[in-house]
Parts: structure tokens; sequence; C-alpha cells
């Protein structure tokens, strides 16, 4: 007998949900089949579709016919593209979205691999699945409802399950939150000629266990969502996509809001590169944590000494009249300045949100890049936000870092000889006497090479962030031309925090002169800027005496 929830359960409830809301979701191994089989219909889909854009670019024809397919907008190299004939459904999808509703579809190529791409939206357990979302999404509540296959032999990535997901709607003061109940699908196969090749099926689907909500009550609207995938490394360093599906709103939006939404969704299952990314960032910032590399951002201590040097430029920062200042890469504690920083990097560190901008050093970026062989069903490459973890997670997590700074701290009242007799000065750097065996077993894998060390999900960062984005949830903001413009803010906002205030350079400049010539200085200054002062306000008084005149 299956567990359920009424719609009068459902529609009392605040989101938020918690964890237990829909119960134990039982399925039954037919259903299971059906599944599959649905998976299978999409799949087969997408290989058909492929092999027919081949045709026609082999005959010098567009991949796509322009009487079928309008061009919307383009993301990167990345072109999206909406269906003219409304009358024709979405291949594949049966009792899916509205015939007369258009498809999206979308051609091009993403930087990155194709186990990068997958392994950003994996998500085996709820706390996963929220982080993920929170970086993909940005969703106001989510949920893995169940797992129904996991972790093929011969494909790490491979995943089945159901989720359910409430996510947040572009202009959200007139528009209503839709929440859907989907089936999702990835995972690694070869085609018919043996070559490599990923997907991604999300499909929605009827749970006695996750209902409707109550609109009336909860101004909530189901939603349906029919999305397909594939992907091809064919070139190295470059992942081919082809998506194709469609948001089906529901509701009294207007027909124009659907591929708008449709397409800032896409936009979002392309960000799985940037999201691995991430992932492995937080990873061997929290290895990095716990086993002693990075004990000054452990500490967060933000200072340097005054010869400090940027770690790639080889610039100071305490210099006379330097506007160039030193930051600790999030990852390593490395000194970093603005201008050498590897730009737009988020990781899923800190409490008050679940992801956020961090300074990273172009090193650390490039190790998390080399970082191959990820097996996210195991724990040590599971990721879970700060923002998400609760309870003996983050108690077991403080208890390792409060070992780790009472080794600093120890080590910083030894004797160089001492320390060069110290055990604590080999490959391991870790009291192995004072933290916990789990730790001791991750800090001994992480003595071959720190390109394959990976933690618990319970080893987690803390507060080291500096600032903070939304996730990229506007559907105006996935053309070229607004992305630059996004990344192009993000970096003037980036250089004028970290560039140093003006009455630093004078502290500075007091330094080296006499205590009279500096008064001196002062007071010249003071005199010029209140006779601007006076100046200002004359010329706002006739402004106004002209006004009045009138």
């Amino acid at each position: 007998m299956q567990s359920s929830r009424s719609g009068s359960d459902a529609s009392a409830a605040k989101f938020p949900l918690p964890k237990d809301h829909f119960g134990q979701v039982n399925v039954s191994v037919e259903q299971t089949d059906e599944y599959r089989a649905l998976v299978r219909r999409r799949i087969d889909g997408l290989l058909a579709d492929e092999e027919r854009y081949a045709a026609r670019q082999a005959g010098h024809q567009p991949r796509l016919d322009p009487a079928g397919w309008k061009f919307v907008r383009a993301q990167h190299e990345v072109k999206m593209y909406r269906r003219r004939r409304r009358a024709q459904q979405t291949p594949g999808v049966k009792g899916g979205a509205h015939p007369s509703e258009p498809s999206i579809i979308a051609l091009g190529r993403v930087p990155g691999s194709l186990e990068d791409l997958l392994y950003g939206s994996f998500s085996s357990t709820q706390d996963e699945a929220q982080t993920t979302m929170a970086y993909m999404h940005e969703p106001t509540d989510c949920a893995l409802l169940r797992v129904l296959e996991l972790d093929a032999p011969d494909d790490p990535l491979h995943f089945l399950g159901l989720k359910w997901v409430l996510k947040k709607m572009p202009m959200q003061a007139l528009t209503t939150p839709r929440d859907v109940c989907y089936l999702e699908a990835a995972g690694v196969e070869q085609d018919a000629n043996g070559q490599r090749f990923g997907y991604t099926v999300l499909h929605s689907v009827d749970l006695l266990q996750c209902p409707p909500f109550d609109r009336r009550r909860n101004d909530v609207i189901r939603g349906e969502v029919h999305f397909a995938g594939l992907f091809r490394e064919t070139t190295p360093g470059f992942v081919d996509v082809m998506v194709r599906g469609i948001f089906d709103l529901s509701g009294d939006l207007p027909r124009h809001a659907v591929p708008l939404v449709s397409m800032s969704f896409i936009g979002g299952m392309l960000q799985g590169v940037d999201c691995a990314e991430a992932k492995k960032l937080t990873l061997l910032s929290r290895h990095n944590a716990v086993s002693g590399f990075n004990l000054d951002a452990v500490s967060q201590s933000g200072s340097f000494a005054k010869d400090a040097v940027c770690s790639v430029c080889i610039k100071r920062s305490k210099r006379l009249f330097s506007t160039t200042r030193l930051r600790a890469c999030r990852v390593c504690g490395v000194a970093i300045c603005a201008k050498c920083s590897a730009k737009n990097k988020r990781l899923f560190l800190g409490s008050e949100r679940p992801c956020a901008f961090a300074v990273c050093c172009p090193n650390c970026v490039l190790e998390a890049q080399q970082m191959t062989g990820m097996r996210p069903c195991d724990a040590g490459y599971a990721v879970v936000a700060d923002f998400y973890l609760h309870g003996p997670a983050l108690e077991s997590y403080s208890g390792a870092l409060d070992a780790a700074i009472a080794q600093q701290q120890h080590m910083v009242s030894l004797s160089a000889s001492e320390i060069d007799a110290s055990e604590w000065w080999g490959d391991d750097k870790t009291d192995t006497a004072s933290v916990p065996e789990v730790v001791r077993d991750e800090s001994a894998s992480a003595s071959g090479g720190r390109t394959d060390a990976t933690l618990d999900e319970s080893w987690v960062g803390r507060d080291f962030m500096d600032g903070y984005a939304s996730t990229l949830s506007d559907v105006n903001g996935f053309s070229s031309s607004a992305e630059e413009d996004d990344d192009y803010a993000l970096a003037l906002e980036t250089v004028e925090q970290w560039r140093e205030p003006p009455f630093e350079e004078e502290e500075i400049a007091l330094g080296v002169k006499s205590a009279s010539d500096a008064l001196a200085e002062l007071l010249e200054r003071a005199t010029s800027i209140g006779s601007q002062v006076q100046q200002n306000d004359s010329a706002m008084r006739e402004m106004q005496r002209r006004r009045l005149g009138m």
C-alpha cells in the first residue's frame, strides 16, 4: 500500500517544505519499467534527430529547417530556436505539453568535458539536490522523492529518480510560482557506432504522493517539463550539446512566456560544467582546510606580511600610492591580486547562502579542471553546501578544524629544530592523534596528490566568502550580450571592492613626511574641499532662485 497525502494536506503546507513532507514514495517494478521505456524513447528520438541534422549538413543545408524553426537567442556558443509549426508535438512526448505550445531546441557547444557536464547536475540525496539546484536554477524549494537506479557498473554517472521542484518565475510580483514533479534520468552510453555520448531526460509524471497544491491557498501552479539532451565530446575541451523540450507553465500567462521560460530552463541545464567546477573547488578547499594546508584561510586571516607579493605577478600591496590589494585564495590561501585572480568563481562554502563568489588563484582552478574520474555516488565526491548542512556533519567538521588550528598554534610555539624534528612537518601535515579516524583516512589518501583527494560531505568550509551574486534565473540574462554585460559589471564591482581607499594611501604618505609638512598638506586639502563645497552650494542656490523666478 502506497502512502499518500491528500490535496488538503498539501494545500496547508508552508514553503520550504520539511524533508518528510511527501512521505515515502514507493514505485512498483512495472512503473519503473515504464519509466525506463520512456527514457529510452526520448534517447532514441534524440539520436534520430542527430542523424537527420547530420544528413542536412552533409547536403549543405542548415541543421534546422528555417521554415519550421526560428532563431531566438544565443548563450555563448549555444543557439536556441523556437518552433514555428505550433501544431506539432515534441518527438517522444506522449500526453505531455499541449500540442499548440511551441518547443525549443538548443544547438551548439559548451567548454568542458562530458563528465563535468553530467557531474555538475548530478544529485543523489536531498541535500545534494538543493545544492545543485541553488547553482543551476535557483529554486524556492526542491525534494528528491525517490532514487530508482544509481551508479551502473560501467556508468558511474547513471541516475534514474523522481524529483519535485518549486521554481521561481521571472517578474515574481506579476507571475505565480510553478512547481513540477518529474522523472530525471542521466548517464553515459554508446551508440550503434560505438561512439560515447551522454544524455539527460526530464519528464513530468503524476504521483499520488505528490499531488498539485491548492492554488488559492498556496499560490502555486503545477507546471510540466519535457526536456531531453544529448551530449558528445567530439572536440577536446568542448562538448557538443543538443537539448530540446518545453516548460509548460499552465495558468494564464501569455504564450510568449513559454519559450522564454523554456530557454531559461535549458540555460540552467547547460551550467553543469560551471557547477562541476564549483563542486571541485569546494572539495579542494575543504580538503586543504582539514589537512592543514590552508590554515590561514581556516583562521580567516586576511592580512599578509609587509613583504608579501602576489603569487602570480609578484606585485606588492603595501607600497606608496599603490592600489594593489592582496587577497587570500579561498582554496589554497596564497596571496593573489584582483588582476590575477580567476573571475566569477563560485563555491558552496559559507552558512549565509548556498553558493557565493570567492577569490581563487589560477592554479587551483586549473587543478580543479584536471580532476577526473569523479564518482558522485561515493560520499567522497558528494558536495553539500554549508548552508544545507545540519547537526552532526557541522559538529564533526568543527572538531577537525579545531584540531588543525590547535596544531598550527603548537607549531608556532616550536623552535626551528623542533619543527624539523616534528612528525607534523611531513606529507600529511595533520596531528593523527587529535583528528578523527575519517580525517586521517582522507589525509592519507591525499598524500599521493591533491588532484584526486576528496572529502566526505560532512567536511565543510566556513564563512570565508567575500561576495555574493544570485544565480542566473532571469530569462532575459541568457543572450550573449547580456552575459558579457553581467561579467563586465561583476569585474568592475570586484575591482572597485578591492581598490585601496584613498585615506590608506594618505596614511602611508604621512609615514615618510615630517609632522609639520603633513599638517600643512592636510590644511591645504581642507581649504580646497571647503571652497568646492561653497561653490556647489552657491550654484544650487542660484538654480533654486531661477526656478522660483520662472
